[in-house]
């Protein structure tokens, strides 16, 4: 039975035939491992960073440093469209414009809305011989408070009513993006002529107790004086939304029938609305004697009448910083602006061109030559102030006279003395008192005799860390440090700042001939227009003005 049953452990045969059987199976498998051993051991010997090791890692053989791999190239940026090259010279019409303010920069403006009237693109040129935009209401220089640039410069344009305009430059601002003053502005006024009187400005802003104390010094005088403002602004925006092009004032006067409000003046148009008497001589002689610095008996009833909108409803409607809306109008319509230029000599090239000769304001450069197709002389100037060489217009320039206006900022921590101003003591500081300028200040001769001081605020000196009140005076005739501290009690101002607006306004007595507005062929002044009033409102419209006409010149040129 044990000798028939299986062998539990093969014969040494089996065992060696079946080993046999193995052997390649294994060689490979051996042959595999020491392979792969080899493999790792090269590579551990290539990169030793690898081998965990406490001993310092081998120096690296002297030789040439192995270049570093290339980063990948980050995506292009996309990059703006070129600008277009410029055309040549006898491809465009050329225009220069003489002046930065309302009148030549709502001239550049319109050019560039009438453009495409014409057969040929506008490359327009604006000369100004101050260092920013904004015409007579810009400092010669920038000005700071305490000579401290990390204050905000004074402008002048808010010390004339003209910048509280309510109608170009409103909507100028809005079309152009310039944030607006809101229009809820009111004003507390000191009269101190004859007596003193506080009133507020614009009236129907007016508390019930102030309105009460209007009414029993002054009556209805008020709403009378309202009468005569709102027919003089309806006249001035008739003037202003009449896009007509007019080769005269004459022609524009009668198109509005002024002829009366232009030949009539004194104080008629008041007399005929029944304003009483003690209402001009307390409240309106000197309100109008700082927005004009002449009489108002001297007016014509359009300008006067001007003057009382402003001197009451006017004072609501304000339309931001006129030099920044126009900057950004100018920045807007593409205009190649020369700041800090003075324009000094004209002369005819040929039927149709003129030569400008220009030069840098306190440089020794070398003048400018320049030729345009059309002039536009947008600022106050007398024939004498250019060189017109070889050179005759057709008309004649004539003289507009104008009236200076001097304006000085202060600073101090002392309030001006209260019963020089006529001020109750226990009265807020109100934001302006007009006055009758103090005996020892000047007295320019034809001049009115008024001064406007105004509380502009606190603000705090950068290195003494003191709040101190900025003050502002409107004067006919220089103030120096000596009439400030007349003012202040016996105390020196900290800081002054002293700016002259020259020919600030033009003299508005009743006239019915006015300058021309064109010279002659390619050569056209639109400040004719300011013998017929001054705002930003008929500026504007001169401007516009002047522009068509411009254009319908060189289209008439261009079917010739």
């Amino acid at each position: 039975m044990d000798s028939e049953r299986a062998p539990l452990l093969p014969s040494y045969k089996e065992a060696t035939t079946r080993e046999r059987q193995r052997q390649p199976f294994l060689t490979w498998i051996f042959g595999f491992g020491f392979l792969g051993a080899v493999i790792v051991i090269i590579v551990l010997l290539l990169n030793p960073s690898n081998v965990p090791s406490t001993a310092p890692p081998l120096k690296p053989m002297p030789g040439p440093e192995p270049e570093p791999m290339p980063s990948p190239e980050p995506e292009p940026e996309p990059q703006p469209e070129p600008k277009p090259k410029p055309l040549p010279y006898h491809m465009l019409y050329h225009v220069a414009i003489v002046g930065a303010g309302p009148a030549g920069v709502f001239a550049a403006e319109q050019l560039r809305k009438n453009e495409g009237e014409l057969d040929k693109p506008l490359s327009i040129t604006v000369f100004e011989r101050k260092p920013a935009v904004g015409g007579r209401l810009t400092t010669d220089w920038p000005l700071y408070p305490f000579n401290d640039y990390q204050q905000q410069p004074l402008l002048p344009e808010s010390a004339s009513i003209r910048s509280l305009s309510h109608g170009a430059i409103l909507e100028a601002a809005e079309e152009y993006d310039v944030q607006p003053r809101p229009s809820d502005h009111k004003e507390s006024i000191v009269y101190n002529v004859r007596g003193s009187f506080e009133l507020t400005r614009p009236s129907n802003k007016a508390s019930w107790t102030s309105w009460t104390r209007e009414s029993y010094f002054f009556g209805n005088s008020c709403k009378k004086v309202k009468e005569v403002g709102n027919i003089a602004k309806s006249q001035l925006l008739q003037l202003y939304r009449d896009t007509m092009p007019v080769n005269s004032i004459q022609e524009l006067v009668e198109r509005h029938d002024l002829k009366n409000a232009l030949s009539n003046g004194g104080l008629r148009i008041l007399e005929e609305h029944d304003v009483p008497r003690i209402y001009m001589d307390d409240v309106l002689e000197g309100e109008i004697a700082i927005q004009y610095s002449q009489s108002m008996r001297s007016l014509n009833n359009l300008a006067l009448g001007i003057g009382a909108y402003n001197a009451d409803q006017g004072k609501s409607l304000q339309g931001g910083s006129m030099a920044e809306t126009l900057q950004a109008m100018l920045d807007d319509n593409s205009v190649d602006l020369r700041l800090s230029t003075e324009v000094f000599g004209f002369r005819r090239f040929n039927a149709t061109t003129w030569i400008v000769a220009s030069r840098k304001q306190g440089t020794s450069s070398q003048p400018e030559y320049n030729m345009f197709d059309a002039v536009i002389v947008a600022a106050p100037f007398f024939p004498n102030d250019f060189e017109f060489e070889n050179t005759k217009v057709r008309t004649t320039p004539r003289y507009i006279d104008y009236v200076n206006q001097h304006i000085t900022w202060f600073t101090s921590s002392v309030e001006p003395d209260r019963d020089a101003l006529g001020i109750n003591a226990t009265s807020p500081f109100p934001d302006r008192v007009i006055m009758r300028a103090p005996r020892s200040w000047p007295h320019p001769r034809g001049g009115q005799g008024f001064v406007e001081i105004s509380d502009l605020g606190v603000i705090s000196h950068r290195n003494t860390r003191v709040d101190q009140h900025l003050y502002r005076v409107l004067s006919e005739g220089r103030l120096e440090d000596r009439h400030l501290v007349v003012l202040l009690n016996g105390e020196s101002p900290s800081w002054v700042g002293r700016h002259e607006i020259k020919t600030a306004y033009p003299k508005l007595y009743t006239r019915l001939d006015f300058p021309p507005i064109v010279f002659d062929d390619g050569f056209w002044s639109p400040l004719s227009i300011e013998t017929v009033g001054t705002s930003v409102e008929l500026s504007a419209w001169a401007g516009k003005n002047v522009a068509s006409l411009v254009v319908a010149e060189l289209a008439k040129r261009a079917d010739d």
